[in-house]
């Protein structure tokens, strides 16, 4: 019986780590179920104050493209300098994290943008959320 068990466990384990250890599969995202996409800049110097910005149409098609068009996963962890918000139609939200050249959506599995002032740029022309 013991064998039997041990031999379980070690299965159980296995898989386990396996499935950690596996990149999440990527979504694409099609710009007709978003209803908008909101930027928030993590790093600050601690005197300023921000808040969440709102990226405009022309921006939305453009950080979804991006995202649609990169490839390569790979596991990286890092500090995040920006939260991003993907607000659907359908009343989900897909929340993103980066720092400024990876992006990941889940877990620490990200793509490479290859832009390190990408989300910078998006930042520094979104508008202010009212």
């Amino acid at each position: 019986m013991r064998p039997l068990l041990f031999t379980l466990i070690c299965s159980f384990l296995f898989l386990a780590l396996a499935v950690q250890k596996t990149p999440s599969e990527k979504k694409s995202i099609a710009i007709a179920d978003v209803v908008n996409i909101e930027i928030f800049k993590a790093v600050r110097p601690p005197d300023t104050t921000a808040g969440w910005k709102r990226l405009t149409k022309e921006q939305i098609k453009l950080f979804a493209d991006k995202w649609n068009t990169t490839s390569g996963n790979e596991p990286k962890n890092f500090s995040t300098s920006f939260r991003i918000a993907v607000y659907l139609k359908n009343k989900t939200i897909r929340e993103f994290r980066t720092n400024g050249r990876f992006i990941k959506e889940n877990k620490d599995w990200c793509l490479d943008f290859k832009d390190a002032a990408f989300f910078e740029r998006l930042y520094t022309e979104a508008t202010i959320k009212k």
